[in-house]
C-alpha cells in the first residue's frame, strides 16, 4: 500500500508530466523536437524514441521523456503518454510514488537473423540463433484518462480506438 505523500508524489508525477508533453499532442512537434525511430508508423501503441534522451543522464525527467505514444489511425494522432526508461539494464528506477510508480523490464529474443527480436516463450527460451536479454526498466505515464490509471503498464485497444476516434488530431 502506498503512503499519502507516496500518493501525492504519484498525482504530481503525472500532473507534471501531463503538462510538460502537452505540447506533443501536435505530432509534428514531436517529429521536429527528435522523437521517431519506430518501425511502426499506424496503431494503437506507436512507440517514438528520442535518442538524445536516452543516454542524457537524466531520470524521471517530465521535459525529457524517452519515449512518446501515440495512437496513429486514420490521418490523425493522439498523445497518449510517455515511457521513462533507464539507460541500463539492470538499474532499478526511482519510485516517488512506492508502488504506484513500479518499473517494469521485458525479457527479449536477440537475433541477427530476421525479425531480429522476439519474446522470450513462456517456457523461458528464445529461439535458435538468439539470445535472451532483459530490457532496461521503463515507467509508462499516461496523460490521458484511462480506465488503469496513469500508471498502467498498458492500455486497452478498444478503449484506445474510441478514445483516438474523439480525440484525434491530424497528424
Amino acid at each position: 500500500d502506498a503512503t499519502e505523500q507516496q500518493r501525492r508524489a504519484a498525482e504530481e508525477l503525472a500532473a507534471r508530466v501531463r503538462a510538460a508533453t502537452a505540447r506533443y499532442a501536435d505530432l509534428r512537434t514531436a517529429l521536429a523536437d527528435g522523437y521517431g525511430g519506430s518501425p511502426r508508423r499506424e496503431g494503437t501503441d506507436v512507440h517514438l524514441e528520442h535518442q538524445g534522451h536516452g543516454r542524457d543522464g537524466a531520470v524521471l525527467d517530465p521535459e525529457r521523456p524517452e519515449m512518446l505514444v501515440y495512437a496513429v489511425e486514420g490521418g490523425r494522432a493522439t498523445l497518449l503518454g510517455v515511457v521513462f526508461v533507464m539507460e541500463r539494464a539492470g538499474v532499478a528506477g526511482p519510485e516517488p510514488g512506492g508502488p504506484i510508480t513500479r518499473w517494469h523490464a521485458h525479457n527479449i529474443c536477440l537475433s541477427v537473423a530476421p525479425p531480429g527480436m522476439g519474446v522470450v516463450s513462456p517456457f523461458g527460451g528464445c529461439p535458435a540463433f538468439s539470445v535472451a536479454v532483459l530490457s532496461p526498466e521503463m515507467l509508462h505515464v499516461w496523460v490521458v484518462d484511462n480506465p488503469g490509471g496513469p500508471y498502467a503498464e498498458s492500455l486497452p485497444p478498444d478503449w484506445v480506438r474510441e478514445y483516438h476516434t474523439t480525440h484525434g488530431r491530424p497528424s
